[in-house]
């Protein structure tokens, strides 16, 4: 679960004080930011489609992949759905002597000052028996920040990474794969559009979808893989929504807020799929919810565990196909 999430410095428009050091230890001139994503679409098409499989670790509750990095250094970053850009830990890049290349620029968004951080390209990026070239890191005391949300890994991998791609999870295989296409959808499989809502005005942009219901209450909900646990309902969005608190599960940390586990009192659907027992959520009050943003749902990984998810960054599209249900 994030603690305040400050820990990725795209989400991190908004974090803070912590790399506010690591913006002193900088001597070079920052250089200016492109803009994170065109307003419409952050998955740009220039790149060929691969096909790739790779298993990963779900012990911690996310996504863990073994990445090899420049070649001979394997390390586990976790899949981040909910930011667009990759990660690598600042203390495993100075032991690797990773080329810097160059800084940049992250204009303050509501907490903390601009800051500067370095960014490299790695020339090769392995990922099961798949090679991906010339793929952007930035470089940030990450593996801290990671911990104490009870992952342990070196760093994080966006959905940028993937531009282009179709990206399948099978979160009963334990495997990740990269398509050269959305596969016809079977019968009774959920299809539904994705859309990429700016977290802030100079922060990442989300993937969404608004196909999300809360009894009949169609609502906007995002799909995060950092997030371990089932579904996180923000109540400033939904006024109206009852609940019975859950005392045997424990509070979490959300955006500064305390997050209460509950049982909502109104089924929920993806789609046309209604799930069913309606699972627990997290509930987020006024001072965890995202802001600027309509999102009122964030779906965690545990919300799809009897799930194949595919997501087509070609034509912003994500498809769901329930195993277990």
């Amino acid at each position: 679960m994030r603690r305040s999430f400050s820990l990725l410095i795209f989400r991190a428009a908004r974090w803070l004080p912590r790399v506010v050091l690591l913006a002193r230890l900088m001597s070079a001139e920052p250089v200016q930011a492109q803009s994170p994503a065109p307003a419409s679409n952050p998955s740009p098409t220039t790149e060929a489609p691969l096909t790739m499989e790779a298993s990963f670790d779900f012990t911690q509750g996310v996504i863990l992949l073994d990445v090899d990095i420049s070649g001979g250094h394997v390390i586990k970053l976790v899949l981040d759905t909910g930011d667009q850009a990759s990660v690598i830990d600042l203390d495993l890049a100075k032991e690797l002597k990773l080329p810097f290349e160059k800084l940049l620029h992250l204009p303050a968004g509501t907490k903390g000052p601009d800051i500067s951080t370095p960014q490299f390209s790695v020339a090769k990026t392995r990922i099961g028996d798949t090679d991906f070239e010339d793929k952007p890191f930035l470089v940030l005391p990450i593996s801290e920040q990671l911990k104490a949300m009870g992952i342990t890994c070196q760093g994080t991998i966006g959905y940028r990474f993937f531009e282009a791609q179709v990206v399948q999870i099978d979160y009963q295989a334990h495997k990740l794969r990269v398509l050269p296409a959305m596969p016809p959808p079977p019968a009774g499989v959920v299809v539904v559009p994705i859309q990429w809502k700016q977290y802030l005005k100079d922060g990442p942009y989300l993937l969404t979808t608004d196909q999300f219901k809360v009894g009949e209450h169609p609502v906007v909900a995002q799909f995060d893989t950092l997030f371990a646990r089932t579904m996180i309902l923000f109540t400033t969005r939904l006024p109206w929504l009852e609940s019975r608190r859950l005392p045997d599960l424990p509070s979490a940390f959300y955006e500064d807020g305390v997050l209460r586990a509950a049982l909502p009192s109104l089924p929920v659907a993806l789609g046309s799929h209604l799930y069913a027992p309606t699972p627990p959520a997290y509930l987020a009050d006024k001072d965890a919810h995202l802001p600027e943003t309509d999102i009122a749902a964030v779906l965690g990984n545990v919300f799809f565990l009897d799930a194949v998810v595919t997501l087509d960054y070609k034509k912003d599209r994500m498809m769901v196909e329930w195993k277990g249900k």
